[in-house]
């Protein structure tokens, strides 16, 4: 069986595989699955009148803010439909894989 590293030839059809499957996870678990607490808990923030009173309202509360900026992105260009707040973590973990990939590809490398 042939193996292939992520700087070989075979690994950009490989990773655009990956990529492809965790966007189909990804995409099927939000269709599916209804809103759940965190969610909610997003959305609250999100509503935010205006972003001074959502940075007041954040500093009181134990997350940090980018996630919920960027959900207040996506409701205010899409509306509050589940996959609207959900937007921002999917393509979050789609990045999170393509630098795993790139980490994996430069190790793979220095081994060679």
């Amino acid at each position: 069986m042939k193996r292939f590293l992520p700087g070989q030839a075979a690994a950009p059809g490989l990773f655009l595989a990956l990529l492809a499957l965790a966007l189909l996870l990804r995409v099927a678990n939000g269709a599916l699955g209804s809103l759940a607490l965190d969610d909610f808990h997003s959305l609250h923030h999100a509503r935010a009148a205006d972003l001074a009173s959502f940075f007041r309202v954040l500093v009181q509360d134990n997350h940090p803010p980018l996630h919920f900026l960027l959900v207040r992105a996506a409701r205010a260009l899409f509306g509050e439909q589940a996959w609207a707040l959900r937007l921002p973590a999917l393509l979050a973990g789609l990045g999170a894989l393509a630098f795993v990939w790139r980490i994996g590809a430069r190790l793979a490398c220095a081994r060679a």
